[in-house]
């Protein structure tokens, strides 16, 4: 728009001080509007710029100064509204890269966690092959052992033949001597007779005496280990119990120290209340009363969505009931202690029964004959033979009765040992018992550990949303005292002439801060999503975790029943060891049959190793399987690109942080440092009061934005 301007006089009013108006007037003489108040004066040289021309870069322009400064004006605002606009692209990316690099480091985290347990579990199952190695060799070399005793018994069988062939010499020759002895010498030949036997019984029984108090006293360790374990047990449950009545009493004392948080942030509603009736006799102080009950609902919406007394007696609740079935579960096994208490001590007895009745055995058995004590007899019964012929003088030797032989009851003999043998097949069965009762309770204590473990990962997770839920209600109770002090503030401004213009600056500085707030609530829904996230990542940890609880419970049976084979191994060897001494008084076919039996419990313990091998071998598979998938999962590229992604999202959150202090700096500048100043305007000098905002800005607008 251009207006021409003629004046009547040929030359300009000198006085540049007059001030003129341009009128506009209508067809009908009416004023309709003037312009704003301008002088005439020659122009200086401050107010004109020599500006190259853009169309034609050697001509130089002479424009005003004002124009200028409103073209770069422009200019400068354009070039702000680009960087703003880039500004916000790099925040948004920056964003997206801050997610991805938490994603990546939560995966770092979790994939790191998987290989170090891996890595435990493998060196684990090393040491648990070693060991079974070594077994392996130990069972080789009493096999070896087993075959040398074999080859043992065979020499043992050829001497006993020897011996029989000797002895049918030796009665061929005493068939000859017999008639030369004398009636004396009867007398003597059967005391020593009698004397060998007695020493030979007397040596029998202390050994067989020597070997059971031997296998009671290892019946009587193993029923103590038994005891000390349920003891143990037994102790470490109550621990639990404890530890459970000790986490609810904490959060019982959460729970009270949320409620009187929760008071306390009703009383300084209640303060706000009354000092918004106090202060309501103004119009914008309402309009700032609004605003504040606003915030108030705000804030009381977002504490009734972040209640902790409801979730904490649900959490309580819950523990109280885990609590009382841990208590149901330590009873039951308490009984089922005291069973095996019972039981134990029924063994015991029945093993001091067996003990007391041993001396009766020991003489069934020592009544048998052997090889030496036949030849005796024949001795005997010639020389009472060559007795009956000759009647010999009575003397005090003579008059002594000599001691038969032992009884000939094969039948009693084999009664009593087989009844002796049932006993200790049930005391064998009774032990297996409680060794499968142990493993049980083991077990149990396993899954009462896991569930422990699993209530203190929830009690943690309780004490992260308490802290949470804290620092939310600090930071609230922060914006509260904010509130109180700007109120308090206003009261004491009541006086001054300039209220209205304290009240828009607080109301600004309440908008100013609102998007502070919402950046706030943005980033504490990030963080509840990055709970959500590692919530998610630990339940597949536990889940991994459980599987190699399973492994390894697994191999426990194995151990387990390795251990049952080494028992019985041993069991078989000392049947072997008992068949040599005794085997003076067995036949060949006997001890013929002992071997064949022997060899076919030697045949099945070797399948049942093998078979233990293949089971470990499987799992060992299994263990790979899971290490070669975790392993996959994460890789030396991977790995080196989330390293360079890590390195690009530092430098940029550098640049990100250098801004926001650069903002910071010009927010102090502008806000603090420039307070209860006038405003000058950047183009001429004219001069506002601090408060006069918006006659600042209408005047920039009609002067120099034209």
């Amino acid at each position: 728009m251009s207006i021409a301007c003629s004046e009547e006089t040929e030359t300009l009013p000198k006085d540049t001080t007059t001030f003129y108006h341009l009128c506009y007037v209508t067809s009908g003489n009416v004023i309709a509007g003037a312009s704003t108040p301008f002088t005439f004066h020659v122009p200086t040289e401050s107010e004109l710029v020599a500006v190259e021309d853009p169309t034609d870069p050697g001509m130089l322009v002479f424009r005003s100064r004002v124009a200028q400064l409103q073209d770069n004006l422009q200019k400068r605002n354009d070039d702000y509204d680009q960087l703003s606009l880039k500004h916000r692209i790099l925040e948004e990316n920056m964003q997206v890269l801050k997610k991805e690099l938490d994603k990546s480091d939560e995966a770092l985290k979790t994939a790191k966690e998987t290989v170090t347990e891996l890595f435990t579990n493998k060196q684990g199952l090393e040491i648990d092959n070693k060991v079974l190695q070594e077994r392996l060799v130990q069972f080789q070399q009493e096999t070896h052992t087993i075959g040398q005793l074999e080859e043992q018994l065979t020499q043992i069988k050829s001497e006993k033949e020897v011996v029989e062939g000797q002895l049918k010499e030796l009665r061929d020759e005493h068939d000859s001597i017999k008639k030369q002895f004398e009636d004396n010498q009867k007398g003597f030949l059967a005391l020593k007779m009698e004397n060998v036997d007695l020493v030979a019984n007397m040596s029998k029984n202390y050994e067989l005496l020597q070997e059971k108090s031997r296998l009671v006293e290892s019946q009587a360790s193993t029923i103590r280990c038994l005891q000390q374990d349920c003891e143990r047990s037994t102790q470490a449950l109550k621990e639990q119990v404890q530890l459970v009545e000790s986490l609810s009493q904490r959060s019982e004392v959460l729970s009270e120290k949320l409620r009187a948080l929760a008071a306390e942030h009703n009383a300084m509603v209640m303060e706000n209340i009354e000092l918004s009736k106090k202060s309501s006799s103004h119009a914008k102080v309402e309009e700032l009363q609004k605003e504040n009950t606003q915030l108030k609902k705000l804030l009381q919406e977002t504490f009734d969505a972040a209640d902790p007394t409801k979730i904490h007696h649900e959490r309580a609740n819950r523990l109280e009931e885990e609590k009382e079935m841990l208590q149901a579960m330590l009873e039951n096994l308490e009984e089922h202690h005291s069973k095996c208490a019972n039981k134990i001590q029924l063994l015991s007895s029945e093993l001091r029964v067996l003990k007391n009745g041993e001396p009766s055995n020991e003489r069934r058995s020592s009544e048998q004959s052997d090889p030496a004590g036949g030849i005796f007899e024949v001795v005997r019964t010639v020389a009472s033979n060559f007795g009956n012929l000759i009647v010999p003088q009575e003397s005090p030797v003579q008059k002594q009765p000599t001691r038969s032989g032992p009884p000939s009851n094969s039948s009693s003999e084999d009664l009593d040992s087989k009844g002796f043998e049932v006993n200790g097949e049930a005391m064998k069965a009774k032990l297996q018992q409680v060794r499968h009762q142990k493993s049980e309770l083991s077990t149990q204590l396993v899954s009462l550990r896991h569930n422990m473990s699993e209530m203190n990962r929830e009690l943690s997770e309780v004490k992260q949303d308490n802290s949470c839920k804290k620092n939310r209600i600090e930071v609230l109770e922060l914006e509260l005292r904010a509130a109180k002090e700007e109120l308090m503030k206003i009261k004491k401004r009541k006086q001054d002439s300039d209220y209205g213009m304290l009240i828009g600056e607080h109301i600004e500085a309440l908008t100013s801060g609102l998007p502070a707030i919402s950046k706030f609530n943005e980033q504490v829904g990030i963080l509840s999503q990055l709970q959500q996230k590692m919530e998610s990542e630990k339940l597949e940890n536990e889940e991994l975790k459980r599987k190699v609880v399973d492994l390894l419970m697994k191999d426990s049976d194995m151990c387990s029943e390795l251990q049952e084979m080494r028992d019985k191994y041993d069991d078989i060897c000392e049947q072997l060891e008992i068949m040599k001494k005794t085997s003076q008084a067995e036949t060949i076919d006997m001890l013929g049959k002992a071997l064949d039996d022997s060899e076919f419990k030697k045949r099945d313990a070797e399948t049942k190793l093998k078979q233990e091998v293949e089971n470990r071998a499987r799992l060992e598979q299994q263990v790979t399987a899971l290490r070669a998938e975790s392993v996959g999962k994460v890789s030396v590229d991977c790995s080196r690109k989330m390293q360079e992604h890590i390195n690009s999202l530092e430098l940029q959150l550098g640049e990100m942080d250098k801004f926001s202090n650069y903002m910071k700096k010009f927010i102090h500048f502008t806000f603090d440092e420039r307070r209860n100043k006038p405003i000058n305007c950047p183009l001429c000098p004219t001069e506002f009061p601090y408060t006069a905002e918006k006659k600042f800005a209408a005047h920039f607008k009609d002067q120099h934005m034209k």
